[in-house]
């Protein structure tokens, strides 16, 4: 998974008939540049999002089987960008997109007449608060945290997921990380943590002090 520009391969998918119809019937849809918006590319297609803010609109743009790349999709966007909410549109006659929309965590929000393509369409939406718990990567992370870090709680797959996502955003997004971990900490009991440095990267949980790269516990 990828941020791409490659128009060419972009307006060729839009053009393929199976893809098309879903996409604009009756138009020629032709890209000549894609910011201020966001493109990811991967093996199967593209995940086109629009900027609203920091509310990115998503279209998916590929044959079948781009659908198990979404979740991939979804953690670049909120890991790499300001983005704080995914949105997405889908007709009501591509159930396949709505079952993916709700298989890959999106809640269904309301049906709008005619929003999109002529169509009705479903709206869905997730938001980086609940991304970590549709996202094992983010668990995978807190698990790798809490191996080397010291034990000051008892266990939570909950707090693992959200650690494990405020490190991966972390990464790109240090001040976005600490305002994300801070917002979910203190609404559930668990310590804040600041941004020490920015280079290198340190946080501080006030209980103790972590570097990111490589991640490793450097003072109790």
């Amino acid at each position: 998974m990828r941020f791409s520009n490659n128009i060419k391969r972009l307006n060729d998918l839009c053009a393929h008939p199976r893809i098309k119809p879903y996409i604009s019937p009756g138009i020629e849809v032709n890209f000549h540049e894609i910011e201020p918006n966001v493109l990811l590319e991967c093996e199967k297609g593209f995940f086109f999002f629009i900027t609203l803010g920091t509310t990115y609109e998503v279209h998916t743009i590929g044959p079948p089987g781009i659908g198990k790349y979404t979740i991939e999709a979804m953690r670049k966007i909120f890991t790499e960008t300001d983005c704080l909410e995914i949105r997405t549109r889908v007709p009501v006659s591509n159930e396949p997109a709505a079952r993916l929309s709700e298989k890959s965590g999106m809640r269904y929000l309301h049906t709008t007449k005619k929003s999109f393509i002529g169509e009705d369409c479903y709206h869905y939406s997730i938001t980086i608060d609940e991304w970590p718990m549709v996202d094992d990567e983010c668990l995978r992370m807190g698990d790798k945290f809490h191996d080397i870090a010291p034990n000051t709680h008892e266990d939570c797959e909950t707090h693992d997921r959200y650690v494990g996502a405020s490190l991966m955003i972390a990464e790109n997004k240090p001040l976005k990380s600490a305002a994300f971990y801070n917002k979910w900490a203190l609404l559930t009991g668990y310590m804040p943590v600041r941004i020490e440095s920015l280079d290198p990267l340190i946080i501080d949980n006030y209980e103790f002090k972590i570097r990111l790269k490589p991640l490793e516990v450097i003072c109790q």
